[in-house]
């Protein structure tokens, strides 16, 4: 996992989702796109078979131009045989569509790219979404989660069985 405060909060109910799975997780509160994808590429060949992937949240609205710089390179750094996973976007109440539009792209363009519609679930489901209009409450984190095991187990070659 690499990301910010959204995966951190996503941790605890994957974790219970996937008991039998190592781990290694690197989010930070706050973390903006640019710095996630540099720590994905401080990790190489050690990057794990399912990168998720939490970044945007804190990067301003209008730079979808550098997002999508930055969402392609991560998509470079994980190759062909990485399952990639990253969740769309809501802040302050709405989704930031741009965004959004790039990771959906990306997915399409690339098989092994999964896309988990955060956005579209926290529209569906008001009660999980924090009042802060950002962050997920523990529901809405464990519907996170849910949405995160299923994304990885649409990746091609997926070992998650259930």
């Amino acid at each position: 996992m690499i990301g910010d405060s959204l995966n951190l909060g996503t941790e605890e109910p994957l974790r219970a989702k996937l008991r039998r799975w190592k781990f290694r997780t690197d989010d930070v509160v706050g973390r903006r796109t640019e710095t996630g994808v540099d720590r994905m590429a401080l990790a190489g060949s050690s990057l794990a078979p399912y990168v998720v992937v939490s970044l945007g949240t804190n990067d301003s609205a209008s730079s979808v131009a550098a997002f999508r710089a930055e969402v392609g390179r991560a998509v470079e750094l994980a190759g062909p045989s990485r399952c990639l996973v990253w969740a769309t976007i809501h802040r302050d109440g709405g989704a930031y569509d741009a965004f959004d539009a790039v990771l959906r792209a990306e997915a399409a363009r690339n098989r092994n790219v999964r896309v988990v519609e955060w956005a579209a679930m926290v529209d569906a489901h008001p009660g999980w979404l924090a009042p802060d209009g950002i962050h997920g409450t523990p529901d809405g984190y464990a519907a996170r989660a849910a949405a995160v095991v299923d994304a990885m187990r649409r990746c091609p070659a997926s070992g998650i069985g259930g």
